[in-house]
């Protein structure tokens, strides 16, 4: 395991190159803000990288934890150019005790009617609004899927205004059984 996100480029969408890793330099800092939430948490890991253009930047949402059973956070890091891999870190948004039902992991972004969102769960799927111009928390987060199993998330408007979450399901946690789940709605709040 190395202390950043790795860092793969293509030209075919197909064939990968490893570059390097990103957000390495933010290890001792996401580690404190996680034993803040968690004092007895050792080893962490930065995982579940979700890109968006917002803007004339592009963001980098992220998770760290240490395992499916931990408190988890979510933080993101800014860049002007995806040439340039000098990302700046803009910390963390959100963090949950391991107790909280659904943890914040597996971060995916949405811009939607003007707005900006971003969904996340593992134990289950909530959606919350961020700040536009921050891309800090701005809302209440609301679960949109509560089944303890459902992690991995993403939504995907269609042009009728359909929207579709996309969700990977397993039998608790068990990785030999994961299946991708689509579920509809007609708003991005669901119910999906």
């Amino acid at each position: 395991y190395e202390r950043g996100l790795m860092l793969r480029t293509s030209t075919d969408l197909v064939n990968f190159g490893f570059v390097g890793y990103v957000l390495s330099d933010i290890y001792d800092e996401v580690k404190e803000a996680l034993l803040a939430v968690d004092g007895s948490l050792d080893d962490i890991r930065l995982a579940s990288p979700n890109i968006a253009k917002v803007g004339s930047e592009w963001r980098l949402y992220y998770t760290v934890y240490v395992n499916s059973e931990s408190a988890s956070l979510i933080g993101y890091a800014t860049t002007s150019s995806l040439a340039d891999q000098n990302w700046v870190n803009k910390g963390i948004i959100l963090s949950t005790p391991a107790s909280e039902a659904i943890r914040a992991c597996h971060p995916s972004f949405i811009e939607d009617n003007g707005k900006h969102y971003l969904t996340y769960g593992h134990g289950g799927v909530n959606i919350v609004e961020l700040n536009q111009t921050t891309g800090q928390v701005a809302g209440t987060p609301v679960k949109i899927a509560p089944d303890d199993a459902v992690q991995g998330n993403g939504i995907v408007r269609i042009i009728n205004g359909e929207y579709f979450l996309f969700t990977t399901l397993s039998e608790r946690w068990n990785s030999a059984n994961i299946r991708v789940m689509k579920s509809s709605s007609g708003t991005i709040f669901g119910p999906y």
